[in-house]
């Protein structure tokens, strides 16, 4: 989000970060108080809004906001005395992003939402139940859904992204606070695919103590081949990213061959899906191929029998989404065979990894990941989901097809995909070309098709929202 130095310190006596002080303006005129000495008449101010809150969240989230954020302003005003480093910089930057993304989910929250704020807040607690209410999983601590806002602001630049524990020093419950950016209100229901992603995060990591991150870890460490040089390292290169991994897989798990077809498509709309290095050695998320192949294999694995692509859309609507999921099971050998060599991060530098071989190791790591959550998720999504989908296609949204938001949000991303798509039994020219066009501006559509993508987005929010 911000314009970070590479300096190990100051550079030319400058602030490393320069949008900063913009932060700060912005973090005091939202609360109306000038940052400039610790007081407890800061989060004072988002007191009367934030007794607007559901009874749920008001007292496990919003108390233990206020009293945390006291601390940050105690905190901020302690830095800020300190010696100018990059480091102390840093430290201060992170504090001022949390505390904006505290005010934001509480004012945004407060007296009366908007629709498409109401719709989110939906979507995030389905997917959220989707898993507590179908695990064997005893968290230690509360099971309430996360918060969820819009990014805006200085978070405005930011992708969906999600606070799996916003009070770091707090050891009992709380509340994730999930952002998805501002521009997805409107249009781009891509992006809200995405959230099965950013859910995931908060389920592997924010219950319990340790989450259930951590046992995955070590499952990986003790199942995943190592018998060759390029096995250990791509072993370490996914324990690694096991956080990132661990979310892609598990949110298809919960919001189905949508959630895959749909971070493909973020990922192809910002930037080349087909990316074969990190560019960051230090990423936390595995390199853009890599996403894909393990989305591919995750979708593969939630059906007994796979199904065979035929031309889209020419099937009937109720066979569409088996033909979506044909896809993504075409697309990994076609990727496997044509893709590039993938560049892993070393301590020494780059090693180059055949596509095949990249490929051969995701799935490893998918059929391992996807067999040790089922021992903990009784129901993942299947066929009745599918179906329950396909009748929301056919007959709308107000249905009684026993859905829930999961299905619908399904329904409409793939009837806009629908009104793009022409046939084709190529899955990399299909994924390469034409998803992007559900992200956010739709400039490649034309005007018509713009049109009945955005009426049936709107029908999707009315209906979350009622």
């Amino acid at each position: 989000m911000f314009t970070k130095s590479t300096s190990p310190g100051l550079v030319n006596g400058q602030n490393p970060y320069p949008n900063l002080d913009f932060l700060k303006q912005e973090s005091t005129s939202t609360t109306a108080f000038e940052n400039t000495q610790p007081s407890s008449c800061w989060p004072s101010l988002l007191k009367k809004p934030a007794n607007t809150l559901p009874n749920s969240h008001k007292s496990f989230f919003v108390n233990r906001a206020l009293e945390y954020m006291s601390k940050l302003q105690t905190d901020i005003f302690v830095l800020e005395k300190q010696p100018n480093s990059v480091e102390t910089q840093k430290k201060i930057r992170n504090l001022y992003l949390l505390k904006y993304d505290i005010q934001e989910v509480i004012l945004q929250n407060s007296s009366t939402p908007g629709a498409e704020l109401k719709a989110l807040n939906v979507l995030v607690t389905d997917l959220w139940n989707a898993f507590r209410l179908n695990s064997s999983y005893q968290p230690t601590r509360l099971g309430l859904s996360p918060l969820a806002k819009w990014g805006q602001g200085s978070s405005a630049q930011n992708g969906p992204y999600t606070l799996a524990r916003p009070f770091p020093t707090e050891n009992s419950d709380w509340v994730q606070i999930v952002s998805l950016p501002g521009r997805f209100k409107d249009k781009g229901v891509i992006g809200w695919t995405c959230l099965a992603h950013e859910i995931s995060h908060d389920i592997l990591e924010g219950l319990g103590s340790n989450g259930l991150i951590s046992s995955l870890r070590q499952t990986l460490l003790s199942q995943l081949p190592e018998s060759t040089q390029i096995e250990l390292l791509l072993k370490d290169y996914f324990i690694n990213r096991i956080s990132e991994t661990a979310a892609d897989v598990l949110g298809v798990l919960l919001l189905g061959p949508a959630a895959g077809i749909g971070l493909i498509g973020y990922l192809r709309s910002h930037g080349n899906f087909l990316s074969c290095s990190d560019g960051d050695p230090y990423s936390t998320h595995p390199v853009a191929i890599s996403r894909v192949y393990l989305v591919a294999y995750a979708v593969n694995q939630l059906f007994s029998t796979p199904q065979t692509t035929t031309n889209l859309p020419g099937a009937p609507i109720q066979h569409w989404n088996k033909d979506c999921e044909g896809m993504m099971n075409e697309m990994i050998p076609d990727l496997g065979r044509n893709g590039p060599d993938v560049q892993v991060p070393t301590k020494l530098g780059f090693v180059s990894i055949p596509s095949n071989t990249m490929s051969s190791y995701a799935k490893n790591v998918v059929e391992i990941l996807v067999q040790e959550l089922r021992k903990v998720l009784s129901k993942t999504w299947d066929d009745s989901d599918n179906e329950k989908v396909d009748l929301y296609r056919q007959y709308g949204l107000t249905v009684n097809a026993s859905g829930d938001s999961r299905h619908k949000v399904a329904a409409i991303f793939f009837n806009s995909l629908s009104l793009i798509v022409t046939p084709s039994s190529k899955a990399q020219e299909f994924i390469g070309g034409y998803i992007p066009q559900l992200h956010v501006d739709h400039n490649d559509i034309n005007v018509e098709k713009q049109k009945q993508i955005s009426v049936l987005f709107r029908g999707m929010i009315v209906n979350l929202s009622a």
